[in-house]
């Protein structure tokens, strides 16, 4: 998958580049700039649009009683008062150590693997879209959130420990795509400080 990813962007990369370099011969590096301005502002509402609405698409239920970490990382979002919008939960938070540690650490039960999915699908298609326009941006996070989402998914369905294939499946897809092997193992041993996953984590990558 992270070698999907990477083809799919490199031939965005040469598309764009053809393109600007064209429109910049023919108007003007002045019009070129504003036209890359109205790319990536479009981008960033359509993206905010589709965060904001897919989980009141999609809408998945769960009981605040069966989590495990502190309620207010959870989002109501349309959902009946002590119960949490799966999908909501996972694309309204940062991605960052909020999400990351939901996946990694919550039970079974708490995603459903359609709403791990969806959630990895949408990052997925905002990092292949936003990734070479104008503005700076990284793909170290968002990538271990995808390979969580995935990971998790295919552990719910295959009744598999969900810890342990949110963890290996961010380390996989960040390995695909940013081809970092060794180091990242040792990352991802620091920060989680699961020390015995270790080689779990190196098989992965």
């Amino acid at each position: 998958l992270g070698a999907v990813w990477c083809e799919i962007n490199r031939s965005m990369a040469i598309l764009r580049n053809r393109f600007y370099t064209g429109q910049s011969r023919r108007s003007g590096i002045l019009v070129t700039r504003l036209i890359r301005a109205a790319e990536l502002l479009l981008l960033v509402i359509a993206m905010t649009v589709l965060i904001w609405f897919l989980p009141q698409a999609y809408k998945e239920c769960g009981s605040l009683d069966d989590v495990l970490a502190n309620r207010n990382r959870f989002r109501q979002f349309g959902c009946p008062d002590g119960e949490y919008n799966h999908l909501a939960t996972l694309l309204l938070n940062p991605p960052g150590s909020t999400t990351l540690n939901l996946l990694f650490y919550e039970g079974a039960g708490t995603f459903s693997a359609g709403s791990c999915l969806l959630a990895a699908a949408v990052y997925l298609v905002m990092l292949q879209l936003l990734f070479g326009t104008s503005i700076s941006m990284g793909i170290f996070i968002p990538l271990l959130y995808v390979g969580a989402c995935l990971g998790r998914a295919a552990a719910i369905w295959w009744d598999f420990n969900v810890i342990t294939y949110s963890i290996v499946g961010s380390l996989a897809m960040l390995a695909g795509v940013a081809r970092v092997l060794i180091s990242l193992s040792v990352i991802m041993m620091e920060t989680t400080g699961l020390y015995y996953f270790v080689t779990r984590a190196a098989r992965a990558v």
